[in-house]
Formats: C-alpha cells, sequence, structure tokens
C-alpha cells in the first residue's frame, strides 16, 4: 500500500515537471519568430515538447498499466523528441561557426514575436 502511494507521488512530480517543460516549450515557440537562431531553438522546442509527451505517458504507464500500445507510443514520442532536440542542436551549432558569422555579420540574431522580421519594433 505504501509502495503505491510512493509510486504515484513519483508519477505526480513527474508531471509537474514536464508540465512546466511543455509550459515553457509552447511559450518559447510562441515568442522566437526569425533570426539566425530561431530555427534551432523551433526544433529544440518541438522535440521538448514530443519529449514531454512521451515522458507523460510513461508515467502514466508506471502509475496505472496499460496496454502495449502505450509503451510503444510513449518510447516513440520520446525518440521523435530526442531526434528534434538533436536537430536544433546542430542548427545552432552550424549559426555559431566562425565561417557562418564571417558570411552574413548583419543577419539578426534573434527576433521576437512583438517584432517584424527586419528587426524593427511595429
Amino acid at each position: 500500500m505504501i509502495v503505491d502511494g510512493i509510486r504515484l507521488g513519483l508519477a505526480l512530480i513527474g508531471f509537474l515537471i514536464v508540465g512546466g517543460m511543455l509550459v515553457y516549450s509552447i511559450r518559447l515557440l510562441v515568442v522566437t519568430r526569425g533570426g539566425i537562431l530561431s530555427q534551432g531553438w523551433r526544433y529544440i522546442a518541438l522535440g521538448t515538447i514530443s519529449l514531454s509527451i512521451g515522458i507523460a505517458l510513461s508515467a502514466i504507464n508506471s502509475a496505472i498499466p496499460v496496454t502495449i500500445v502505450a509503451v510503444y507510443t510513449s518510447i516513440g514520442f520520446m525518440n521523435l523528441g530526442g531526434i528534434l532536440f538533436v536537430i536544433g542542436l546542430r542548427s545552432e551549432l552550424g549559426v555559431w561557426s566562425p565561417r557562418r558569422l564571417k558570411d552574413q555579420p548583419n543577419e539578426p540574431i534573434f527576433v521576437y514575436s512583438s517584432q517584424t522580421k527586419q528587426g524593427k519594433k511595429e
């Protein structure tokens, strides 16, 4: 009985952490609109959303055993999230390479959603 309470408590803590990851990833997607850094950060945010969904499904499965389809679905979301995360990191690495910085010195680095693509406020 105590073990079930501990398992449920850990699943609840996991949901809270994953919920925070999900909220901040969605906020990051809303904020990024243009610039050199936005593409990589969009991939990272999408990967984090996918990872969050996979971890949440896994936490549900650990608290309340569900079907094998739920297990494979959570594994699929986590793998997709990991792939998107790596693509985003690779994109960020390409942005910060010295060769790219020399080729495009005047391109805006990051444009928030309250700005236009030219970097000026509306």
